[in-house]
């Protein structure tokens, strides 16, 4: 099925019913912006006497959603964005450095919404075998909470947060959000 752009759908209006009954009919309809997103977290856990004297280690990262370009180029003013709903979270472990035994286990938890903190728990995985063969993994769960604060706020705050063993070891963990903004149109935008 073939999709019709909103400006040409912009023009038929105007031709059958006028540039200003046409501005009324497109001003105050949405449209969901579909993008993505991704927060980084580094972690280095120094070498300790005993390298299987498991370390905690955490770190809290945020992400504004209008300095998004697609959802930036789409809005114009902030106020047009009415909802922002999470499709999926994923992460990866990448650039690992130090010992090849080290294992991380851990959580991901998320400023309070309206039912409190969300936490999200993260299985036990070796630094470097991930990082190596690249595995992805999905946080599973409800991210409604999570995202009603962004629409509110416009921005997620959370933590990346647990224990590592067989220390030392290094890491990067990119997290990927993936997002439908939904946006009023304005016609003068179009």
């Amino acid at each position: 099925m073939k999709k019709i752009s909103l400006r040409t759908t912009l023009v038929f209006l105007i031709l059958f019913t006028g540039c200003e009954e046409a501005k009324e009919l497109i001003d105050n309809q949405e449209i969901d912006v579909n993008t993505s997103f991704v927060v980084s977290f580094s972690f280095g856990i120094p070498e300790m006497a005993d390298p299987t004297t498991p370390v905690d280690y955490g770190r809290s990262e945020g992400y504004d959603i209008l300095s998004n370009p697609e959802v930036a180029e789409r809005i114009g003013d902030p106020d047009r964005i009415k909802k922002v709903v999470i499709n999926s979270i994923q992460y990866e472990f990448r650039n690992f450095t130090g010992n090849v035994d080290a294992n991380a286990s851990g959580r991901f938890v998320f400023e309070p919404g309206s039912q409190g903190n969300n936490v999200f728990e993260t299985e036990t995985v070796n630094i470097a075998n991930s990082d190596l063969l690249g595995t992805i993994y999905t946080l599973q769960g409800d991210f409604e909470d999570i995202s009603q604060r962004i629409s509110q706020d416009r921005r997620v705050f959370f933590t990346n947060a647990g224990t590592s063993s067989h220390n030392p070891a290094g890491w990067i963990i990119d997290v990927f959000f993936n997002v439908t903004v939904t946006v009023e149109l304005d016609a003068d935008d179009l």
